[in-house]
């Protein structure tokens, strides 16, 4: 299995990435890759580009208001795993996350 051919491309910030992805057919976001590198590896997925989010510190997020937690694209779940806001209000999720690889 390998790869097929596709455009990557690493935006900087949140508008970067949106442009890309309203400008182009058939293509990916990519927040980690696990499952779509592993699709793409098995013919499963197809895309002529893909964008990554890494680069985008905004994305990369775990912070509350008055209603809601945001846990942004970007979090790795180490950074979910000991975040105090998931630990205070979503115990299960860290001890779900802790679980994974």
């Amino acid at each position: 299995m390998y790869l097929s051919e596709f455009n990557y491309y690493q935006p900087k910030s949140l508008k970067e990435a949106l442009i890309l992805f309203r400008n182009r057919e058939n293509v990916a976001l990519l927040a980690g890759g696990t499952d779509l590198l592993v699709e793409i590896k098995k013919g499963l997925r197809y895309h002529n580009d893909i964008v990554s989010l890494s680069g985008i510190k905004e994305l990369n997020i775990i912070t509350e208001d008055e209603h809601n937690l945001y846990i942004g694209a970007t979090a790795t779940h180490s950074e979910v795993i000991h975040s105090p806001l998931v630990k205070k209000y979503f115990p299960a999720v860290t001890r779900a996350l802790s679980q994974i690889g």
